[in-house]
C-alpha cells in the first residue's frame, strides 16, 4: 500500500506540472526538472522496473509503462490507456 500511495502522490506531481506547463507562460523549464524529479523518485522507488514514460499532456495520467514493453509482456495486467501505454498510478476509488 505504500508503494501504491507513493507512486499516485508523484503521477499528482508529474499531472499538476503538465497543467503548469500550459498554463504558466516560461515554465519548461521548471517543468522539465519536475518531470526528471519525478521519474528519478519512481526508479528508485521500483528499483528495476519497466520503460518509463512521463507523459506532458495533462489531459490523461503522467506516469506510464512504454506500449512496447506493455506488449512484450502480456502477463503484466496493468490497467491501459486507450494507446496501449501501462498506467502506473491509476485513481483507485
Amino acid at each position: 500500500m505504500k508503494l501504491c500511495k507513493a507512486l499516485r502522490k508523484l503521477e499528482i506531481k508529474a499531472n499538476k506540472a503538465a497543467d503548469d506547463l500550459c498554463n504558466v507562460p516560461d515554465y519548461q523549464r521548471k517543468a522539465n526538472a519536475i518531470f526528471k524529479t519525478v521519474a528519478d523518485a519512481v526508479c528508485m522507488l521500483l528499483k528495476k522496473g519497466p520503460a518509463l514514460h512521463v507523459n506532458r499532456d495533462p489531459r490523461g495520467y503522467a506516469l506510464k509503462i512504454s506500449d512496447h514493453w506493455m506488449h512484450a509482456h502480456p502477463e503484466c495486467h496493468l490497467h491501459r490507456d486507450m494507446g496501449g501505454f501501462g498506467i502506473l498510478a491509476p485513481e483507485i476509488d
